[in-house]
């Protein structure tokens, strides 16, 4: 059974703010506290789900904007792949309380189920901790982290996941990366076994054990999560061109992509998938009818990530 791999939801929070954002904070003087609650889906009966994660010496949020926009930009991404939306978002600058309503699938046994979670944030006071988030490059990177690991539910069960964070700043330090990792903890006191990173590169690796809070019940999970920093791909600016027979498509070349995916709307249709390309920076379609409508993106993509999608250009066909 695969639906152990919705523990990694909480893996994926402590991602969320493992890095601080970009924008204006004040300095890491608060403890957050992320309460998530909601039902999975078991055997064609929903369970209730409670997990409770700390992180330590965080930046405090100091508007609704800034808070709800890093909640806006968390992606979970599995095998077989999903997506959480934000339905809601609500944060109170004055408590330091923030809330947000996920919409997402989980897949179970091969199928896909909806999902909603909700997730309390409280920010509590603390003595300021030197040095946990130090040392932090200015850049624009996007984080893709991968987990394998083991928990014991049933039996020691095997999971794997991947979680992409956009638009990150880089840690510089191995010292700045491990003590983030360090003040992460969740269900019952997680532990770093053991810790590395490239600043170079980009990449590291943490080993974590503890326990997970399934229903009561402090669960054993022991996993691996490996980190790489990547940079952050352009969005393209498509632009388009109908001709006799054919659509044209145009953008300038994005430094970093290793290829390009068009998408397309056609008449009756919803936008999807259309062609693969490789390092090129056009596009004909031959495939139109006269008088039609027709809608075109493009995503930049490399080995390890992908851009936000291009303005959309519709042409009608010649």
């Amino acid at each position: 059974m695969r639906y152990p791999k919705m523990i990694m939801l909480h893996f994926a929070l402590a991602a969320f703010f493992l890095t601080a954002p970009a924008s204006a904070q004040a300095a890491a003087q608060y403890n957050l506290i992320m309460s998530v609650s909601g039902q999975i889906p078991i055997a064609g009966v929903n369970k209730p789900l409670a997990v409770t994660v700390t992180r330590k010496n965080v930046p405090l949020p100091q508007a609704r904007a800034v808070f709800c926009s890093a909640a806006a930009n968390f992606h979970t991404t599995q095998q077989g792949g999903y997506q959480w939306k934000v339905s809601k978002c609500t944060y109170n600058k004055v408590t330091h309380v923030g809330q947000t309503t996920l919409q997402g699938t989980v897949r179970l046994v091969g199928l896909k189920k909806p999902m909603n979670l909700n997730v309390v944030y409280r920010y509590v006071k603390a003595a300021p901790k030197g040095g946990s988030v130090a040392a932090i490059a200015k850049g624009n990177s996007d984080l893709i982290i991968k987990v394998n690991g083991k928990f014991n539910l049933l039996g020691w069960k095997g999971f794997a996941s991947s979680v992409m964070r956009r638009n990150l700043n880089k840690p510089a330090s191995r010292t700045s990366f491990c003590s983030a990792a360090q003040n992460f903890t969740g269900g019952a006191n997680w532990q770093v076994k053991g810790c590395s990173y490239n600043p170079a590169t980009g990449r590291g690796r943490v080993v974590h054990v503890g326990k997970f809070n399934s229903n009561g019940a402090l669960i054993p999970v022991r996993f691996t999560a490996n980190y790489v920093y990547v940079n952050s791909l352009a969005r393209p600016v498509l632009v388009g061109q109908a001709s006799k027979g054919r659509n044209i498509l145009r953008w300038a070349p994005v430094r970093g992509a290793r290829g390009y995916t068009v998408y397309r709307q056609a008449p009756g249709q919803g936008m999807r998938i259309y062609r693969k390309l490789g390092r090129v920076a056009r596009f004909v379609d031959r495939q139109v009818q006269r008088g039609k409508l027709y809608t075109y993106a493009v995503v930049a993509t490399n080995a390890l990530t992908y851009s936000l999608r291009s303005n959309k250009v519709t042409l009608r066909a010649r």
